[in-house]
């Protein structure tokens, strides 16, 4: 794990390395959390969202909230928010001109899916993009390369 900060930036990048001959199927995710206040506006483009039932477990791909979408920033609202999101674009705002909060998630293209955790009535957020794939990948000589990065996930502050 190597995470680097500099100015209002943070990234933060994992390697795995696999030494055997066997595939080595992962997932991995960072899970991080930001303040949230009635002012914080979420915002990012998906083409879907898994539904949840009453244990929190996923049971439907839909292509939306209820609620609505995040494609126009919008507060979290009262509910709470425990969802896989798919077809994520690789980016992510969080915006609270109260608290004069500017901040955007970006992940490469191997996060194709974001988790929202907001609770209900909660002061926080959790935005995590988690990165599935097989470690175990074959070089041009034919050996086996036991080699994966995982998703670069860059978190941008600035004052607004």
């Amino acid at each position: 794990l190597r995470a680097t900060g500099r100015e209002a930036v943070l990234t933060v990048r994992l390697t795995l390395i696999n030494p055997g001959r066997e595939p080595f199927p992962f997932g991995l995710g960072f899970h991080p959390f930001f303040a949230r206040t009635p002012a914080t506006r979420l915002a990012f483009r998906a083409g879907g969202v898994w539904s949840t039932d009453a244990t929190m477990l996923p049971t439907k791909l839909e292509p939306a909230l209820r609620e609505g979408s995040f494609e126009t920033a919008r507060a979290v609202g009262a509910a709470t928010i425990d969802n896989v999101f798919t077809v994520w674009d690789g980016r992510a705002t969080l915006r609270d001109e109260s608290r004069r909060l500017d901040m955007a998630l970006t992940a490469d293209r191997a996060a194709t899916f974001l988790v929202v955790y907001a609770p209900a009535r909660g002061d926080a957020i959790a935005l995590d993009a988690p990165d599935d794939r097989d470690a175990t990948a074959v070089g041009t000589d034919g050996d086996v390369v036991h080699h994966a990065c995982a998703s670069m996930i860059l978190i941008r502050s600035r004052s607004v």
